[in-house]
């Protein structure tokens, strides 16, 4: 399994992510699952994109359907989030840099290939934004 460079600017990334619309997050999802290789923070959903809007957001609900058994197996099973969730009550930070290593170790991948970084990120936005309580029936 390939490495992940965790930093303070993969946090940032996904902080300033939470604030978008989460249609709008399963829509760069969508595109990335296209095979379009842009960097995060240049992809967004107007121009040429947006003719493909439906087909984007419908492709990233999908796959984030597809995985959130493993993400439900290692957030809430192996980690065991329920337990620990009153010390992520207040400190979304916390909560990021605690569920990156998490995320990464449920081993997603896409045609057999480990999800790129950019791919993580967007997975843990949307996983904050589903509602752990709710993935985890808490």
């Amino acid at each position: 399994m390939s490495e992940y460079s965790i930093t303070d600017e993969t946090t940032s990334e996904v902080l300033e992510l939470l604030a978008r619309d989460q249609e709008e997050l399963y829509a760069v999802l969508g595109f990335q699952l296209k095979g379009i290789d842009e960097p995060i923070s240049e992809v967004f959903i107007k121009g040429r994109v947006e003719l493909l809007r439906v087909d984007l957001v419908s492709k990233g609900k999908d796959f984030f359907q597809k995985i959130l058994p493993a993400l439900k197996q290692t957030i809430c099973e192996d980690f065991r989030f329920c337990e620990k969730k009153e010390s992520f009550i207040n400190d979304v930070e916390k909560l990021v840099n605690t569920l990156l290593p998490i995320v990464i170790k449920a081993g997603i991948t896409i045609s057999g290939v480990l999800i790129p970084k950019a791919t993580l990120i967007l997975i843990v936005t949307l996983v904050i934004k589903y509602g752990l309580i709710k993935l985890c029936g808490c």
